[in-house]
């Protein structure tokens, strides 16, 4: 299994170049072709046309965006003799209200969907709709990375989260292109037992034997019980075993798109410093 067709969401900011970069490594390893999409806020058209101070807005908003491209082309550029050299960057215009359905329709026709960290409470920000649009509204994993650029390389020590559950299968068997190059893979129990669908902690350890099969060199499994929230657990856990990737499902509790990560999902992207892969 390999991935092909690579898309990130990136900006100019220095953690856009990052990600851009990391996305451009992560396409280099599969041989992928990698597309960079910088999305362009606008607003959304009145009834009465568009305004003298809403043109020059939408105007100031392509020149950002435009900029932001030529940033991350001269990065990706820049590091052409280690990164994928099959790449494409495009700069999309899109109402706030539309970008879900853009965003969606993007990510279908990608093997990976690399994108940031939301950093807002109020769930309203572009960010947060990009990653939730990707995992709700596409099929495809997502891999988010921090907000901080501070990581090297991705996929050496992995902590893949384990609960029994459709989303924890999907994430893990989504992950595998990165797992099975890792070093070392520590697959834990995340979630309560009286959820675990049949014996075996929710088929842990046939989890992991699954994994070697596919070449994974699985260390584990974690089973140990704590006393903490799951999301604790899993960064504490990820902490000790030196992780510089977690694996894990996003689970979608609540009725409304914008609140359709669950709390444990939640926690662990507000308060990580680690890359997350996240399927649904």
């Amino acid at each position: 299994m390999t991935w092909k067709d690579v898309l990130v969401f990136a900006d100019g900011t220095d953690s856009g170049v990052a990600r851009a970069i990391c996305a451009g490594e992560i396409a280099a390893l599969s041989e992928a072709d990698l597309a960079v999409c910088v999305l362009a806020e606008m607003t959304a058209m009145s009834v009465g046309g568009v305004s003298p101070a809403m043109s020059d807005a939408h105007e100031q908003a392509r020149r950002s965006a435009r900029d932001d491209a030529g940033r991350l082309l001269e990065a990706i550029e820049s590091g052409a003799g280690s990164l994928s050299s099959r790449f494409a960057i495009s700069v999309l215009e899109t109402p706030h209200a539309d970008a879900s359905r853009l965003v969606s329709s993007l990510a279908r026709s990608s093997d990976l969907v690399i994108c940031a960290q939301p950093i807002d409470q109020d769930g309203t920000s572009m960010d947060e709709t990009v990653l939730t649009s990707c995992l709700m509204g596409s099929g495809r994993p997502c891999l988010m990375l921090p907000r901080r650029p501070g990581w090297s390389m991705i996929g050496r020590r992995v902590l893949v989260c384990w609960n029994g559950s459709r989303e924890a299968s999907r994430a893990a068997h989504d992950a595998l292109p990165l797992l099975a190059q890792a070093q070392a893979v520590l697959v834990m129990l995340s979630g309560p037992e009286d959820r675990m669908d049949g014996t075996d902690n929710g088929g842990l350890l046939r989890v992991c034997t699954h994994l070697s099969r596919h070449g994974v060199r699985v260390e584990g499994p974690e089973t140990s019980a704590a006393a903490k929230g799951a999301g604790e657990r899993i960064l504490g856990a990820a902490d000790e075993f030196g992780a510089d990737l977690i694996v894990m499902g996003a689970f979608g509790r609540s009725p409304w798109r914008e609140r359709m990560m669950g709390g444990v999902t939640r926690n662990v992207l507000r308060t990580t410093r680690l890359p997350v892969f996240l399927s649904h």
